[in-house]
This record gives structure tokens, sequence and C-alpha cells, in this order.
């Protein structure tokens, strides 16, 4: 019986050890939207572990592809793996301190259509345990296609040569009434009757 004590007493720290260095996931499922171009960013929670912290952490976000599972991000304590899939070189990020915040919401930047999809987050601790690795989040991407603005147009402008063309008939038509005109003034009857119709009530009026 002495000696069983120690035992159980080793067994029960070990549990207590254990269940210290658990964390807590929701399993939340969400939705997020970004316009192509733009940056999308992926929310994903947990509890941190209360007691010491695990000897080591790993973070992967994956999105399911033709029957594949591809991994988007992976990030073993401090440092990126090699396991990423090239097509998310260089556009994803978490924060270093992702397991002490118990954050590890992913941004994925300059998204595009191919981006659609199901992303699926896994914290899991080290060393492997039965119970060591979680699905945290599950999060639906969907990417809108951005909205060109045309410009307005530009008023058309005349050509100098055009300018030059109007200015000489604004010139004649000028020249021509100050001539015409006095003439009317003496030969009125006849020269209403020729006048243009915009002009002749203004002769007609004189008398």
């Amino acid at each position: 019986m002495a000696a069983a004590a120690p035992l159980a007493l080793t067994g029960l720290l070990c549990l207590t050890l254990a269940a210290a260095a658990s964390i807590s996931c929701p399993e939340h499922k969400g939705a997020v939207s970004a316009v192509s171009g733009g940056t999308a960013r992926l929310p994903c929670n947990f509890s941190p572990p209360v007691g010491p912290p695990a000897q080591e952490a790993k973070v992967a976000w994956q999105k399911q592809e033709d029957e594949e599972e591809v991994v988007v991000h992976f990030q073993n304590g401090r440092e990126n793996g090699d396991f990423q899939h090239r097509r998310y070189h260089n556009r994803t990020y978490i924060q270093q301190d992702w397991f002490q915040l118990g954050d590890v919401g992913m941004e994925l930047r300059n998204v595009r259509g191919g981006d659609n999809g199901i992303y699926v987050c896994w914290v899991t601790l080290l060393p492997l345990r039965p119970d060591s690795q979680h699905r945290c989040c599950e999060v639906a991407l969907t990417v809108m296609a951005a909205f060109v603005t045309e410009p307005e147009p530009e008023p058309v402008a005349l050509s100098p040569q055009w300018n030059h063309v109007i200015a000489w008939i604004m010139f004649i038509v000028t020249v021509s009434l100050l001539l015409f005109l006095p003439i009317c003034w003496v030969f009125s009857n006849t020269c209403v009757r020729t006048l243009p119709p915009l002009v002749q009530p203004l002769m007609h009026h004189r008398y």
C-alpha cells in the first residue's frame, strides 16, 4: 500500500500537467470576404494552456482542393516550415507569439479567385499524444472582383487650326453685319425681306 501511494501521486501529477499543457479550441466556423488583390484576415482563437508551456507547438492552415489537403501556412514554434504550397509563398502571415496569445488568425495577401474555398486551422502540441492535435477553426473565404471606376471623359479640345478658323468666321460675320445693317436703314423695306428671320423682327421694331 505504501509503495502504491507514490505511484498514484505520480500518475495524478502527470494527468495534472497534461491537462495544464492542453489547449481549448472552440472549433469556430465562420466566413470572410475580401476584394481581389487585397488582404483577407482569417480569424482563429483558442485558449492557451494555463500551466507550463508545451515544449513545442505548431500551427497549420490547410485548404481542401481536388481531394487534396493543401498546406497554406505552417509554423513550427517561431519558424516557418517548408511544407507550404508554393502558390502561397510570401502571401501568408501569422504573428510570432501566436501560441502565447492564443491567436492563430492568418492574413492572406494579394487574394485572387483561386483562393475561394474553406480553410481549416490545426494546432498541435508536442510531444504527440492522442489529444495533442486540435481542429480549432474553419473559415470560408470568398474573393470578390474589384470594381474598376472608369475615368470621366475629358472635354474635347479644339486644335489651334480650328480656333483660327472659328475666329475668322466670327470676324467675317461681324464685319458683314456692320457693313450690311447701315444700308438697311436706307433701304429698309427691301432689306428686311432679305435679312435672316432672326434679324427681321429687330428691323420691323424700328418702325
